[in-house]
């Protein structure tokens, strides 16, 4: 019975070290924002459009420097909206499917697009339309937060 429990457990450690030594780092944590977690995959997926656009007019050092602003610039544009999103939260502001839909055909109706024509132009920027509504959910909610924050602030005298 020791024998057995000896070789079921040499075989378990070999099969996890084997396993070990084929992982992959599939994705990691760039940036930690409350209870959120910013991942790289994330942060590339924000990048993307405009380091598309770097590629194709910079080169060398230049694009090295360039893209290395791009990124900072883009993780803190992601920590501000985690903290936007958060603290809308926090204040109970929320926006509904129907008002995603909503803006979603305002959106179509003042580019001329019906849905396939605004599926093919978000895949065209490598976007879906889930990934769209989920954006523009955000901005929605990010829009009503500071427009409470600015009605708050304003005094009337008279």
């Amino acid at each position: 019975m020791k024998n057995l429990l000896a070789v079921f457990v040499l075989v378990s450690a070999v099969t996890w070290a084997q396993n070990a030594s084929c992982t992959e780092v599939i994705d990691r944590v760039v940036a930690v924002v409350g209870p959120e977690v910013i991942t790289l995959s994330e942060l590339q997926g924000e990048m993307a459009p405009a380091l598309s656009d770097l590629t194709q007019k910079l080169r060398g050092d230049e694009l090295a420097a360039a893209t290395d602003r791009l990124r900072r610039q883009t993780l803190n544009n992601l920590i501000d909206k985690q903290l936007q999103l958060q603290q809308a939260k926090l204040d109970g502001i929320e926006v509904g499917p129907e008002e995603v839909e909503d803006a979603i055909k305002d959106i179509m109706k003042r580019n001329n697009l019906d849905e396939a024509g605004l599926r093919q132009a978000l895949s065209d920027e490598g976007f879906t339309l889930e990934d769209y509504k989920k954006n523009l959910a955000d901005q929605l909610v990010i829009v009503r937060l500071v427009s409470r924050t600015v009605k708050s602030k304003i005094t009337l005298k008279g």
